[in-house]
């Protein structure tokens, strides 16, 4: 079989199909790659801005990727939010329901808690009778006393304690005033420290020798002797001399 050669000088035939097949393949092959790279960079990317602004402005690459982070971070807090209220609601109807349940039992446990003298634990069984039917027979004049005899046990608590610290810093002053005594006598002055009033708040200090030379020496301790909860220190020699300080 012979091959036909054109009579005009011209290319064959068979050179023109394969010229125009390499020009397909390499076009083919440029678009692969085209593609391929877009594919790349969306996939790489993820969620991306908008590409101009309102004035115009174009978005280079990094503020469309800033961006899309950005939205997609505003929709993660949006959902969490949503998701936490859901189940906010959710937890409050189911306490609801139970409350419902309980509430002839909560109150019985109340108006027991209150004769026992737990007026606390009382007004917690009260509350949650109220939450769920504030016009529950006789609920409102049972929290009433039991708020009332709280309120009184927790006024004789406090009396209490005050006294027991009040006793406490009484004492203390008195300890205070026997070092300061024992102090005067191991630096060879017979200084006579007395502690006295109701509540062990006057400090009196008595000496022969006392005079103005004394009281300059001693007024840098004043302070301190007012922090202890004294209220008047006094100075004398015993006889015409003597100065006082008041405590604020």
């Amino acid at each position: 079989m012979t091959d036909l050669q054109p009579q005009d000088g011209s290319q064959p035939w068979s050179d023109i199909k394969i010229t125009a097949l390499l020009f397909g393949g390499l076009a083919l092959l440029l678009l692969l790659v085209f593609a391929g790279n877009y594919l790349f960079e969306h996939r790489s990317h993820g969620p991306l801005g908008p590409e101009k602004a309102p004035d115009g402005h174009l978005y280079t690459m990094e503020e469309r990727e800033a961006m899309g982070a950005q939205e997609v971070e505003v929709q993660k807090q949006k959902a969490a939010a949503e998701a936490q209220a859901a189940s906010a609601a959710s937890e409050k109807a189911a306490r609801n329901q139970r409350l419902i349940a309980e509430r002839d039992g909560n109150f019985k446990a109340g108006v027991r808690f209150l004769k026992d003298g737990d007026y606390g634990q009382a007004l917690d069984k009260f509350g949650e009778v109220q939450e769920v039917d504030p016009s529950f027979p006789g609920l409102r004049q049972q929290m009433a006393a039991a708020q009332h005899q709280k309120q009184a046990a927790e006024a004789v608590a406090l009396r209490a304690k005050l006294k027991a610290e009040g006793e406490g810093l009484r004492e203390a002053r008195r300890e205070y005033g026997r070092r300061l005594r024992n102090e005067f006598l191991d630096n060879g002055a017979d200084i006579k420290v007395a502690v006295t009033g109701a509540s062990a708040d006057r400090l009196s200090l008595t000496y022969v020798l006392f005079n103005d030379v004394w009281s300059h020496k001693f007024g840098p301790k004043i302070n301190d002797v007012c922090s202890l909860g004294f209220k008047r220190i006094e100075m004398s020699d015993g006889y015409d001399w003597g100065c006082r300080w008041t405590c604020r």
